[in-house]
């Protein structure tokens, strides 16, 4: 008995240092690949610039997925939020505090990620196919939009939000909070417990749909902080804002080691690393002249492997 328990403790160190292990392999290979130009601090400035969105999210992302949801919504969302505050800041010929804009694009996204949550909990509909829907949704009222006018911000107006200080003390400010919140209080500990199994936590007096809905609300925020700090740099609004947010978050629980059915097994510091993760190997492709097509490519068929081989590792399957 006694042994088996040292066995188990072993492999759980192992699964928590080894994605740490491949962000250095990461590192290192592009590293000499590029022959030291990821290091030149105009890259790494670009790093930090990559790295923000998809971490800001993923602090909140992590909240759904431990309780064993999914949302595929988040790239769709931060597109129209990014219209709304660059058509807010238009109408008020930018003369609004950008803070008021702030506030504005975040009680946006907060709305849909609720709105996601109580179609899910009170019709019953699987939370995969409403995110989807919102996700086209969204796609396509941004689309329709865009196409028809331009929206921009003047490049000055959030200038000052755009500066890599900035960005680093709220990326610190988001991720400390994020981490107090998911790892010591009740809030991200019940998120974990549901992940288990939500029937046996609501026959435990956990009120299911009350922290359900509140992850999807943590995750509105973090995506209206990544909406408007992408508005800033990007400064001009357009069919594919959002990008591949979605996709990279996806990428960055599962490079960070972390179950896409959540549970105990649920961390912050799992996602943190993987995001990071995705970070370097998109910069560093991106370095070695790769398009964006071919970048999604490799990212894709990455994203498949690692969930084949946590499936096949796993003793009850990865979606257990």
């Amino acid at each position: 008995m006694k042994k088996r328990l040292d066995h188990i403790r072993r492999n759980r160190i192992i699964s928590s240092l080894l994605p740490f292990g491949g962000l250095i392999l990461i590192f290192l290979l592009f590293l000499i690949l590029t022959r030291g130009r990821i290091l030149k601090p105009t890259n790494i400035s670009n790093i930090i610039d990559q790295v923000f969105t998809t971490l800001i999210v993923s602090v909140g992302a992590v909240f759904v997925y431990a309780h064993g949801g999914f949302d595929m919504s988040g790239f769709a969302i931060c597109g129209v939020a990014q219209l709304a505050m660059a058509a807010l800041v238009t109408a008020t010929d930018a003369k609004i505090h950008p803070l008021v804009v702030l506030a504005a694009g975040t009680v946006i996204c907060v709305l849909i990620s609720m709105l996601n949550a109580i179609v899910h909990l009170e019709l019953k509909v699987p939370i995969f196919v409403v995110t989807l829907c919102t996700m086209f949704a969204c796609s396509g009222l941004l689309a329709n939009i865009a196409q028809k006018q331009i929206y921009s911000v003047p490049m000055m107006y959030l200038s000052a939000y755009n500066q890599t200080a900035v960005r680093l003390v709220t990326l610190l400010i988001v991720v400390i909070s994020g981490w107090i919140l998911f790892e010591k209080t009740k809030v991200g500990k019940i998120q974990k417990v549901m992940g288990g199994s939500q029937i046996v936590s609501s026959q435990s007096g956990i009120d299911v749909k009350k922290n359900v809905f509140l992850a999807f609300v943590i995750l509105g925020v973090t995506v209206g902080i990544a909406s408007f700090f992408t508005l800033s740099r990007l400064t001009r609004v357009t069919a594919a804002s959002g990008g591949n947010l979605q996709t990279n978050i996806m990428i960055a629980i599962v490079l960070g080691g972390m179950s896409l059915s959540g549970g105990a097994s649920s961390k912050l510091s799992s996602v943190i690393c993987g995001a990071v993760t995705v970070t370097i190997l998109t910069n560093g492709m991106t370095l070695m002249g790769m398009n964006a097509a071919a970048i999604n490519a490799v990212k894709g068929i990455l994203f498949v492997l690692i969930i084949a081989i946590s499936y096949k590792r796993s003793p009850d399957g990865l979606y257990s």
